[in-house]
């Protein structure tokens, strides 16, 4: 058990370490195995604070996101959802040769065409969106 303070403080770090050791599938995992994080400093006179510091792309580098590519959408009936079964066929609002949208969390940064490369699909970025422009 990790000892740090306060119960809720000390159950996180618990639950963190259990999710850790399950997606790396790792059987033992002590808190000397976790990276140290050095503590800010608190600021003073004369030093740096957090806010004053120019922002590091570095610290996102590792980040994990989700990235869809949505071919298209489609609205339906629930009698017509529930009535899909193997061989049904969806027409998406899209046309072939329609740009696909990119989207990292569930927010579109981009625009593509679907290519197959080795027999797999992937999508060449066309364009990139500006944080304002949705689809």
């Amino acid at each position: 058990m990790v000892e740090h303070g306060k119960k809720e403080e000390n159950e996180a770090i618990e639950d963190l370490m259990q999710r850790i050791k399950d997606e790396e599938g790792i059987e033992s995992l002590k808190a000397e195995d976790l990276p140290t994080i050095a503590p800010l400093p608190v600021a003073g006179e004369g030093q740096e604070t957090a806010e004053s510091r120019p922002f590091s792309s570095e610290v996102l580098r590792n980040v994990r996101m989700k990235v869809k590519v949505e071919l298209g959408r489609a609205q339906m009936p629930l009698r017509k959802a529930l009535a899909l079964s193997a061989g049904s066929v969806v027409e998406l609002g899209k046309a072939t040769g329609d740009a696909v949208d990119l989207l990292v969390n569930d927010v579109p940064i981009a625009r593509g065409q679907i290519l197959v490369v080795d027999r797999r699909f992937c999508v060449r970025i066309t364009e990139i969106l500006s944080s304002g422009e949705t689809r």
